[in-house]
């Protein structure tokens, strides 16, 4: 399992504890997700609808885009075959 020193209340249950060797308490969080608050969950819809509505002007309904904090990559889905049939 990885555990990150994250900022504590960014990121849904299951902390751990731990004492790093200087005798510093410091808290894990086992990542299970990102809880946004209403505001945050807004301007996160502020900021997609505008990609959203050039997408839908300007390309097909198999383009999509990721973005991550330095880039921006648009794919075009050609062909997708899901399965859970190998998931343990």
């Amino acid at each position: 399992m990885k555990r990150f020193n994250i900022k504590i209340g960014h990121f849904a249950k299951g902390y751990m504890e731990d004492h790093r060797s200087d005798g510093e308490y410091v808290k894990y969080a086992d990542i299970k997700g990102m809880i946004l608050t209403e505001q945050q969950r807004k301007e996160f819809e502020a900021a997609s609808r505008p990609l959203m509505e050039w997408l839908s002007k300007n390309c097909h309904p198999h383009v999509k885009v990721i973005v991550d904090y330095s880039r921006s990559e648009m794919l075009e889905g050609i062909v997708n075959f899901s399965t859970e049939d190998y998931i343990t």
